[in-house]
C-alpha cells in the first residue's frame, strides 16, 4: 500500500459528510492522503464519487498505520462500540502518531469515545474537531482538555447553502402540485426527516 501522510477513517454518514470536504482540501495542497472507510459511510461515500481504500481483512490497526506510514489519524465516531477507529486511535497513540477526532454535533459526548469500557475518554484522540459552542462544551463537560477542543464549523453546511442556491431557483409551486397533488395551495404540508439509531447510548431507549 503507498504511504499517506494522512489517514482518514469513517463508519457513519454523518462523519463522513464532516471528511469528505476535507479529503477535497487536502488534494487541492498536494497532501497525500488515504481515506477508510467501513459500514453506511462506505456506500455513501461512494455515492458522492470519494476514492476510498479498503483496509486489508488480514490487518489490524497497528499494520495500518505502519504500512501507509502516516502522521495524522483523523477518525469520526460512530454508533459502533467496536469500531475500528478505536483501535485506529489507540494504534496511532503506540506509533506516536497525532490524532484528530472530528464530530458532527453533542449527542451522546460520554459515549463516542468510551468504546465497551465506563471511561467516556478510553480512546478519545489529542484533538477534537467540532462544528459549535455546544459540541465542545458537552467534551469539554465529560473531561476532554479544552484548550484541544476546537469549535471551526461543519463543512458539510457550506454544501447546503450552496444546494439553497440552487433548490431555490426551483419552480416552488410546481413542485408542491407534482410531489403532493392532492394538497390544496392553502394547505400546510409538513415534511419530518430522521435519522435511524441503533442506541449508543441504550439508556436513550428506555
Amino acid at each position: 500500500m503507498d504511504t499517506s501522510e494522512v489517514v482518514i477513517f469513517v463508519e457513519d454518514p454523518g462523519a463522513a459528510n464532516y471528511m469528505a470536504p476535507v479529503c477535497e482540501v487536502l488534494r487541492r495542497r498536494g497532501i497525500v492522503h488515504a481515506m477508510f472507510a467501513e459500514g453506511p459511510a462506505a456506500s455513501y461515500l461512494r455515492g458522492r464519487a470519494v476514492e476510498l481504500r479498503a483496509v486489508p481483512s488480514t490487518w489490524d490497526a497497528k499494520q495500518l498505520i505502519e504500512q501507509t506510514g502516516c502522521r495524522l489519524v483523523l477518525v469520526g465516531t460512530s454508533e459502533n462500540l467496536d469500531s475500528f477507529g478505536l483501535a485506529l486511535v489507540t494504534a496511532a497513540r503506540g506509533a506516536g502518531c497525532e490524532t484528530v477526532g472530528v464530530v458532527d454535533g453533542p449527542a451522546n459526548a460520554a459515549h463516542r469515545f468510551r468504546g465497551r469500557g465506563d471511561q467516556p475518554l478510553a480512546f478519545a484522540p489529542d484533538w477534537l474537531l467540532v462544528p459549535d459552542e455546544w459540541t465542545g462544551t458537552a467534551y469539554r463537560n465529560v473531561g476532554f482538555p479544552a484548550s484541544r477542543v476546537l469549535v471551526c464549523g461543519h463543512p458539510h453546511y457550506d454544501y447546503v447553502v450552496a444546494q439553497r442556491e440552487v433548490m431555490s431557483a426551483v419552480d416552488r409551486r410546481g413542485l408542491r402540485r407534482k410531489l403532493f397533488s392532492g394538497a390544496s395551495d392553502d394547505r400546510v404540508v409538513v415534511v419530518f426527516a430522521s435519522e435511524t439509531s441503533t442506541g449508543l447510548n441504550a439508556e436513550q431507549y428506555r
